[in-house]
């Protein structure tokens, strides 16, 4: 087998883009609680259900632990490029 890939022969990333890939997490997780929230408030009659506010908490409850797990897996192999 060719082990060249876990031996730092892979993809390089560059130093910017490492230094903001925790908001990348962040994004996420602020994502991912909004779309959680609107769903709630539209339940206690705070915002009116209406397709674009329905479309929105799906699409952020769908775009957050995406963003979440792309940002934890890049930091993941920056660390392990140092």
């Amino acid at each position: 087998m060719d082990y060249r890939y876990f031996q730092d022969d892979g993809t390089w990333i560059p130093k910017k883009l490492r230094r903001h890939l925790h908001k990348l997490r962040r994004v996420g997780v602020v994502l991912m609680l909004t779309g959680i929230a609107i769903p709630f408030l539209i339940m206690i009659k705070l915002l009116e259900s209406t397709f674009l506010a329905n479309f929105l908490a799906y699409g952020m409850m769908l775009l957050g632990p995406i963003l979440y797990l792309i940002g934890l897996v890049f930091d993941t192999y920056a660390d392990r490029s140092k």
